[in-house]
C-alpha cells in the first residue's frame, strides 16, 4: 500500500512538474499581449526589455504586434559587405511600410554607441536588438558571419537565411524571396 501511495504521489509530482514545464514555454513574455504572444513566443523571450528604434525606445512585444514576420538583419558598420547592403534593405523598408514584417537591426558593433551611430549615419528606418540581447539572438538564428538577413515566421522558424547548406548565399536573395511572396 505504501509503495502504491508512493507510485501515484510520484505520478502527481512529475504531471505538475511536466504542466509547469508547459505553462512556462507557452507563457505570454513580459509587456506582450496574448495575440503578439501566440506569434514569436521564442524571439520575444530573447529581446530584453526594449529595442532601439530611430526615436528612441519601445518594447519588443509593441514593435513586433501584428506582425507575422519578422527580418533579422546582422549586421556592423565596421563590415563593408553590410555597408553595402544595409542601403538596399534601408530603402526596402522605406518603400514597404504596410509590410507585414518587423525588421531588426543585430549589431555585431563594438559598443552599443557604434551601434546607434550606424542607426543614424544609414538612416535605418528600423529597430535594432538591445544590445545586451545580441548574443542570444545570434546564438538561436545568427549564422558564422555577416551580413546575415534571417526571415522569421511566426513560429520564430528560420524561413530563409543568408547561409543555405552552411554556404553563405547573402542578403540579397533572402530579400528577394521575402518581397516576392509578400508582395
Amino acid at each position: 500500500m505504501i509503495r502504491f501511495a508512493l507510485a501515484v504521489f510520484a505520478l502527481l509530482i512529475a504531471g505538475c512538474a511536466e504542466q509547469t514545464k508547459q505553462e512556462e514555454q507557452t507563457a505570454v513574455p513580459k509587456g506582450a499581449s496574448e495575440s503578439t504572444a501566440r506569434h514569436h513566443a521564442k524571439l520575444l523571450s530573447l529581446l530584453g526589455g526594449t529595442v532601439t528604434t530611430p526615436a528612441g525606445e519601445q518594447s519588443p512585444s509593441d514593435y513586433i504586434a501584428g506582425k507575422k514576420n519578422v527580418l533579422l538583419y546582422f549586421s556592423a558598420k565596421w563590415c563593408p559587405p553590410c555597408r553595402a547592403f544595409t542601403p538596399t534593405l534601408v530603402k526596402w523598408v522605406d518603400e514597404n511600410p504596410d509590410a507585414d514584417v518587423a525588421v531588426l537591426l543585430v549589431s555585431s558593433d563594438k559598443s552599443e554607441e557604434a551601434m546607434r551611430d550606424y542607426m543614424k549615419d544609414y538612416e535605418m528606418p528600423f529597430s535594432a536588438v538591445d544590445y545586451a540581447a545580441t548574443g542570444k539572438i545570434r546564438d538561436s538564428w545568427g549564422e558564422r558571419g555577416i551580413p546575415n538577413l534571417v526571415w522569421l515566421g511566426p513560429d520564430d522558424e528560420v524561413i530563409r537565411g543568408s547561409y543555405k547548406g552552411g554556404k553563405f548565399i547573402g542578403p540579397q536573395p533572402v530579400l528577394k524571396a521575402f518581397a516576392d511572396q509578400n508582395p
